[in-house]
């Protein structure tokens, strides 16, 4: 038998004790724990366990492992690290200057989101609703480009 997190979104509470290794008590809890966004959330209810969830064709995925770099002897994640772009040498971000500085690290999805955010009131303009507040006349000024928007014009041109 092959689920996944959608099928246990729609079982009622008798279809969900027909499954191999859920029993009455199992099922009430996967009512109480749903909706269930992904298969990682079943992981969570007490009563399905890795073996009966593999049983059913659900593996958990695993989280993939950020780099760590040795600088003076102590350990650090490579967001907390760049590149000096005039000798090629990778230092903590604060030893570097920031005209200097290139990240080594990809983007996290909180950065990437808060760079949609900032296109989003740049394209809203002086009248949007972020605008109310705050000032952000600087991003309506000619020729005005985020940061990100003039790396990736370089990076085309080249």
């Amino acid at each position: 038998m092959k689920l996944n997190y959608k099928d246990f979104n729609k079982m009622t509470k008798k279809e969900l004790c027909k499954v191999p290794g859920v029993g009455r008590t199992t099922a009430g809890r996967i009512l109480g724990f749903r909706p269930f966004r992904n298969n990682d959330d079943l992981f969570k209810v007490k009563g399905l366990g890795r073996k009966t969830l593999k049983d059913l064709g659900i593996e958990k995925t695993k989280k993939k492992k950020k780099k760590w770099y040795t600088i003076d002897g102590v350990d650090y994640p490579d967001s907390a690290l760049s590149k000096d772009k005039r000798y090629g040498h990778v230092d903590l971000s604060w030893r570097i200057p920031k005209e200097h500085r290139e990240p080594i690290a990809p983007p996290s999805p909180w950065i990437l989101r808060m760079r949609r955010l900032s296109e989003k009131i740049r394209d809203d303009g002086p009248e949007g609703p972020y605008s109310r507040y705050v000032d952000n006349s600087y991003m309506w000024e000619k020729g005005f480009k985020f940061p990100w928007e003039v790396k990736d014009a370089i990076e085309n041109k080249v």
